[in-house]
């Protein structure tokens, strides 16, 4: 006849093998949501910094563009813009209030270009480039102190 001192032991360390399996594949596959929730945020983070490092290096060039390549330029920039308020409206708030200083800036530098169509040499983009500047230092920020750095 079976102990059941025996029984017992069996039972309880069934249980807590049980116990044990559910709560190790909990908390292996929490660690790998919250690596790939970290993945997608840098990864938009990213997409961001390269938005703007477009923006950037098209202004920096802008007074040299002819008029066909400005136009291109403006196109391409306008949908990067649309990309970066889509990313930032949705995903990542902590971004919005300086992204909102970008825009202004931008908004402005469109309606000065857009006055001195003649003469692209007198639109300043200087104003334009430390808006895109301290936004971008605002991602690198961000992506720094929420841990989604490799440094």
């Amino acid at each position: 006849m079976l102990n059941i001192g025996n029984l017992l032991s069996t039972l309880l360390g069934g249980l807590l093998t049980i116990i044990g399996g559910f709560g190790g594949s909990y908390l292996l596959q929490s660690r790998t949501d919250k690596k790939e929730k970290q993945k997608e945020i840098r990864d938009m983070l990213e997409s961001i910094f390269q938005d703007i490092q477009f923006i950037l290096f098209y202004y920096a060039r802008f007074k040299g563009y002819s008029l066909e390549e400005t136009e291109l330029g403006k196109k391409e920039t306008q949908t990067r813009i649309f990309h970066l308020q889509t990313l930032i409206y949705l995903y990542l708030a902590p971004l919005h209030d300086n992204f909102k200083k970008f825009l202004d800036v931008y908004q402005e530098f469109l309606y000065e270009e857009s006055q001195n169509t003649a003469n692209k040499k007198n639109v300043n983009t200087d104003k334009l480039t430390a808006a895109a500047s301290e936004f971008q230092a605002s991602v690198v920020d961000l992506l720094k102190s929420k841990g989604y750095s490799y440094f």
